[in-house]
This record gives structure tokens, sequence and C-alpha cells, in this order.
């Protein structure tokens, strides 16, 4: 009988510890849903606002080919260098719950493989996008420095003060808006400095810079897709209310 007993009581004590984890599980879980979420979100955003910044380099470049063009182009030329570096921006995930279950160990608690595989999976990409995002930020920072020594950074920051103080004009995006640069004042002089090593030095960053975001692109929309997926899975396997 006390052997039953001890036997029983084991029992009973697994028991309840594995309904405490089932709903630690479905608890972390749920949190996890919600900051794939914010990255489908994120990532869509960010992949509209790089598109169109990839647009303005791409439009620099060939501006940047016709010297003759400068005084009358000047205006569009300093918009699209500073607009272009402005709007571009990183992946930015939202790991928080998944690090965390992985710093204390919870991942333990998704028992089902092919969920365990697939948040291993997306959480990889996220790890490649960091990556490809450090290039980026290179490839950034390095088109930044050859900018100011084509275009007089004093337009720049007038361009800046513009944009904040009166605040009325937007560039509009399916996920959103964004404050728009203005172009600076169309009588006023613009200089630009066509040195021949400046130019080429700047036409080569941002060359770079617009291949750097069309990896990072790829990638984020890839990493969207898995997110989308993922979404799925988890929410049929775990019962999870769609909202």
């Amino acid at each position: 009988m006390l052997f039953l007993a001890v036997t029983l009581g084991f029992i009973v004590e697994n028991w309840r510890e594995h309904i405490v984890e089932n709903k630690r599980e479905k608890k972390f879980i749920a949190s996890l849903v919600e900051d794939l979420k914010k990255d489908t979100l994120t990532f869509q955003r960010t992949w509209f606002v790089n598109d169109k910044a990839m647009l303005m380099m791409d439009s620099l470049i060939s501006l940047l080919h016709a010297p003759d063009e400068y005084p009358l182009k000047a205006p569009q030329m300093y918009y699209f260098a500073r607009a272009a570096l402005g709007i571009n921006n990183p992946y930015v995930p939202t790991d928080r719950t998944f690090n965390q279950m992985k710093s204390s160990g919870n991942l333990r608690l998704v028992e089902n493989h092919e969920i365990a595989d697939s948040i291993a999976n997306y959480y990889y990409k996220i790890e490649q996008l960091k990556i490809l995002t450090d290039t980026w930020k290179n490839a950034q920072d390095e088109c930044s420095k050859n900018v100011v020594l084509v275009f007089d950074a004093s337009v720049f920051q007038q361009m800046y003060k513009d944009m904040w103080e009166k605040g009325q004009d937007y560039l509009e995006f399916p996920t959103g808006r964004i404050l728009k640069m203005p172009l600076p004042s169309a009588h006023d002089l613009l200089p630009v400095n066509q040195d021949h090593e400046a130019i080429k030095a700047l036409i080569g960053s941002l060359h770079f810079l617009y291949t750097r975001n069309h990896g990072m692109q790829r990638y984020g929309l890839s990493a969207r897709t898995s997110a989308i997926h993922l979404i799925s899975m988890l929410q049929n396997h775990y019962h999870l209310e769609n909202k």
C-alpha cells in the first residue's frame, strides 16, 4: 500500500508539472506570435520605404553622370542625396520572446519537432538578416561620408529644419506615411562639387549601398513570408485566437 501511495503521488506530481509546463508553453507561444506579427508589419513597412530609397539612389547616380545639368538639376540632386539616406532603414526584428525562451531553457517546452524546427529556422533567418544589416550599415556610413564631399551640408540642414517646421508634406506608403524632405529653394545657387574623384567615390558608394539594400530587401521579404507561415502554424497547433 505504501508503494502504491508513493507511486500515485509521483504520477499526480508529474501530471501537475505537465499541466504547468503546458500552460507556460502556450503563454510563451502566444507572446512569440505577437512578436512575429510585429515583425510582419515592421518588415512590410521597411520594404516599402527602402524601395523608395533605392529609386532615389538610382536617380541620383543617373544625375551625377550628367555634370552639364548640375545647375538645373541641383535641387533634385540635393533632395535625392539627403532623402534617400534619411528614409533608408534596417530591418529590426522583435526577438524578445525567443531570446527569453532560449536563455531560460524554455525552448525545450516546444515538443512538436516540426514547430520547433520552424521556429529555429525563422530565427536563423533573423540572425542572417542582422549580418546583412551590419554590411548595409557600413555601406550607409561610407555613402554618408561621400555625400558631404559633393553637396553642401548646410543646405541639408535647412532642408531638415524646413521638414520639421512645416511638416505638411508626406511620403505615402501602404503601411503608413512619413514626413517628406522638401526640395531646397530652386532660386538659390546650390553648390555641387564637380571634382571627378569626389563624384566617382559618391557614385561607387551609392552603387554598393544600393546592392546591399537589394540583398537586405530580398532577405527581409523572405523572413516576412516565413513569419506569416509560422504564425499560422502556431495559431492552428495551439488553438490561439487570430486577432
